[in-house]
């Protein structure tokens, strides 16, 4: 049974409708006040919704001390709900004065979240909370089919390449990559169908392999049926012969020979 927990973000942020690859133990229940901000802030007990019941007497006696410094004509009893947004002086205060002996209960509404360090702050994807004004892009995929379908890729892919940070990978038509950024949340992302389209070669990548050994097309022919991996240079997108599919492989084959048949070498000019 994987661990991988797949997402997808409905945004102009993610034009390709790429998927988001995380491990389920990144995402854990949060309190809504310590969920960041984009600036590394904490939202807060204020913005939260945060409320403080007073369970007893002794917390009713807090309250009421507080009340008569601040000049504040209220009487308080058990059971009270002291709300953040509408009395933050106090809710502070009996946070920050509560002792064993005052009993307090505070009910702050929490959400699943992912939460990092992007190299400056820490960082929050919510994955719910609508229901408490909290923004949420990103969504949990969760049938079954297509989850089986997006481990399958993760588990059958296979290097491509690296550079700037990403390695790339294939599986299939999909591409996926890793970022070894701070800024990114996550351990893959999923392009699906990347792969979904014609092979061309760069024929001046094929001038420049038939000038350099002087090539005949029969040096081709040869040379392409007894490794064509090793003629993964001439191609104009990061596929590989290995991951492509039976009728890739045929056009690859195809427009390389055509090609050479009339830009190889013949016989007499070798």
């Amino acid at each position: 049974m994987s661990n991988y927990v797949f997402l997808k973000q409905e945004s102009y942020n993610n034009p390709d409708g790429a998927i988001t690859v995380v491990d389920a133990s990144s995402i854990q229940d949060t309190r809504l006040s310590d969920i960041y901000n984009n600036y590394g802030q904490k939202t807060g007990h204020n913005d939260a919704g945060s409320v403080i019941c007073l369970l007893n007497e002794e917390a009713v006696q807090a309250a009421q001390k507080w009340a008569e410094e601040n000049d504040v004509k209220t009487l308080f009893k058990v059971q009270d709900n002291i709300i953040a947004y509408e009395e933050s002086d106090l809710f502070d205060y009996l946070l920050e004065n509560c002792t064993e002996d005052v009993d307090i209960d505070v009910e702050v509404p929490t959400v699943e979240a992912i939460n990092y360090h992007d190299g400056r702050n820490w960082q929050s994807i919510p994955l719910n909370g609508e229901e408490y004004g909290v923004t949420v892009e990103y969504q949990r995929i969760t049938d079954e089919e297509e989850i089986e379908k997006l481990t399958a890729i993760i588990e059958d892919m296979q290097y491509v390449s690296e550079g700037y940070g990403v390695k790339r990978f294939r599986s299939g038509n999909h591409a996926v990559s890793q970022s070894a950024f701070a800024t990114d949340f996550a351990l893959y992302s999923i392009e699906l169908d990347a792969y979904d389209e014609e092979v061309e070669i760069n024929t001046s990548t094929v001038d420049a392999i038939i000038l350099d050994n002087k090539y005949t097309y029969e040096d081709i022919e040869n040379d392409f049926d007894s490794h064509p991996e090793g003629w993964n240079c001439v191609l104009m997108n990061e596929m590989t012969y290995d991951q492509m599919t039976d009728e890739q492989r045929d056009s690859f084959r195809t427009q390389l020979f055509d090609y050479a048949k009339t830009n190889a070498f013949d016989d007499e000019e070798e």
